[in-house]
């Protein structure tokens, strides 16, 4: 789940290029089961992104079989 937090700043990055963004929710479904040593890929989409909240959704897999669907919102911060 850390690796499916981390890919989501990396499937929205152009929505939050300038500007520091939070996970807001998250939320996912276990598919399959990963050893230590697997290769794992994430693939996803930016579903929308708003003024202030960015909805993703993704997948996770190992040699092509999925293992964690997950989506999110990130929500946009102001800098102080």
């Amino acid at each position: 789940m850390a690796f499916a937090d981390f890919s989501l700043f990396w499937i929205a990055h152009q929505e939050t290029r300038d500007i520091p963004a939070v996970t807001a929710t998250f939320n996912s479904e276990f598919i399959d089961s990963a050893k230590e040593g697997d290769m794992l890929e994430a693939r996803g989409e930016v579903v929308r992104a708003a003024a202030s909240l960015i909805f993703v959704r993704g997948l996770i897999s190992k040699a092509g079989n999925p293992v964690l669907n997950f989506s999110a919102v990130l929500k946009k911060v102001r800098r102080a």
